[in-house]
């Protein structure tokens, strides 16, 4: 069986640092994991790119919740998306629909456009299209690289048939990477049965940090953490996937 990629969802220079130590193949980075990832700054990709020489592909996202952004935020993202390039970024993680969660064509175009010749990956707002298979078709002839799906909006092990026949289907059009609940418990399964051979994940835990503490303002140690990856999660995931095959 081919080598299974492994990327993982890094929200910081740390969370890179301790990616880099464990092997694994790309990394998708972003700022503010706890809010399931915002674009990252400049100062935390060039930093990245040089500490490790994995390919480092940066999430463009304006805000927390949704995507169908007013124009104002879309060109800002436009511009971000420059900006990284210009500053190392292998590929823009993006990704753009219509009030109605179909595709927005359009705006997709324009941001393959800035892409360029970088790869170009539309993350997982095709989760909440209504018809994944007609989106994916849509996403192949717009040119875009790779797509990160959990299959719908279930949970993963709910969707292994069509995932496994969205990769038997369209594998050889798009580059497939499965994310979204995966977990040490499931990996195997998710990997085996589908088919696909690229797993995106983070293995997040709760990181305190006692200068803010120290305030005294709330009792709650919550109020005082962020989210990043852990490392033990990280290679409870790691040794699951290597077993793929076996």
């Amino acid at each position: 069986m081919n080598k299974i990629k492994m990327e993982a969802c890094c929200g910081s220079v740390r969370d890179v640092i301790i990616a880099d130590q464990l092997g694994f193949d790309q990394i998708e980075l972003n700022s503010g994991l706890e809010i399931d990832g915002m674009t990252p700054s400049v100062g935390t990709l060039v930093m990245a790119k040089k500490l490790t020489d994995m390919p480092i592909y940066p999430m463009v996202r304006a805000r927390p919740q949704g995507f169908n952004y007013i124009e104002e935020e879309f060109q800002a993202m436009l511009y971000d998306a420059k900006n990284l390039i210009k500053h190392g970024a292998d590929g823009i993680v993006f990704g753009f629909l219509n009030a109605d969660a179909s595709i927005n064509v359009e705006r997709t175009k324009e941001m393959v456009d800035v892409i360029g010749d970088k790869d170009v990956i539309f993350h997982r707002a095709l989760d909440f299209t209504k018809d994944l298979e007609a989106s994916l078709k849509q996403l192949i002839d717009l040119k875009v690289d790779r797509v990160l799906t959990s299959g719908g909006q279930k949970d993963i092990l709910d969707n292994l048939d069509l995932l496994k026949y969205l990769q038997d289907n369209y594998g050889d059009q798009i580059e497939i990477i499965v994310g979204g609940g995966i977990r040490p418990h499931n990996v195997k399964e998710v990997l085996t049965k589908t088919g696909i051979k690229q797993v995106h994940f983070s293995g997040r835990e709760r990181i305190f940090d006692e200068s803010t503490y120290v305030m005294g303002l709330s009792e709650n140690k919550d109020d005082y953490s962020y989210d990043g990856v852990s490392e033990e999660k990280l290679k409870e995931i790691m040794n699951q996937v290597l077993k793929v095959g076996e």
